[in-house]
C-alpha cells in the first residue's frame, strides 16, 4: 500500500484496502447523492479491489476509483488495456487543497505500472480544468459516443 504525505492540513492519500470499503461506499454515496447502489457497489469493489478496481483514498475526505477493462486492441490502444476513472470526489470543505490532484496522480501512476494504453473519464465542468492540468485531453473525433440501455423489470423493482 503506497502512502503519500499529508498536505494543506489534509491527511495522507493511500490505496484503499478491504477494511476501507464501507468508508469508500459512504463517500461515493455522497457523490452520487443516493445509497441505492451501495450493496452492489460494495460487492463490486470487494471482489475486484487491487485486481481490476483501484481506489485512491484520502481518509474520510475523498476518493478516486479506476476500473481496468480490456477491449479489443485498436489504433489508440494496442494492448486493449484501458483505465476508466469512474469517480473522483472530494468533500466540499476539503476542496482546493490538492486532494483531487493527488488522488488522480495515484491513478495515473498505477495505470502506467499496469501498462494501460490510456486513462479515460467523463469530466464535469468543475473537474475539467484539473484534468487538463494533469495531462488529460478532450477527445474530438469523427465518432459520436452512443449508448443503448437495457431496462429490465427486476431493475425497476429495486
Amino acid at each position: 500500500m503506497s502512502m503519500y504525505g499529508g498536505y494543506n492540513g489534509v491527511s495522507s492519500v493511500r490505496w484503499a484496502g478491504q477494511d476501507d470499503i464501507d468508508k469508500v461506499i459512504e463517500i461515493r454515496n455522497e457523490y452520487i447523492e443516493t445509497d441505492m447502489l451501495a450493496d452492489r457497489t460494495k460487492e463490486f469493489i470487494r471482489n475486484r479491489l487491487g485486481k481490476s478496481c483501484f481506489v485512491a483514498y484520502c481518509e474520510n475526505i475523498g476518493i478516486a476509483i479506476m476500473d481496468v477493462i480490456e477491449i479489443m486492441p485498436n489504433l489508440t490502444g494496442i494492448t486493449g488495456k484501458v483505465g476508466y476513472i469512474q469517480c473522483v470526489y472530494v468533500k466540499k470543505q476539503y476542496r482546493k487543497r490538492g486532494v483531487a490532484t493527488e488522488l488522480i496522480k495515484m491513478l495515473q501512476r498505477k495505470g502506467y505500472e499496469l501498462g494501460l494504453d490510456y486513462l479515460e473519464l467523463k469530466a464535469s465542468r468543475m473537474g475539467k480544468p484539473l484534468y487538463r492540468k494533469l495531462g488529460f485531453a478532450q477527445v474530438f473525433n469523427w465518432e459520436t459516443r452512443m449508448k443503448f440501455i437495457y431496462v429490465r423489470e427486476d431493475d425497476l423493482e429495486t
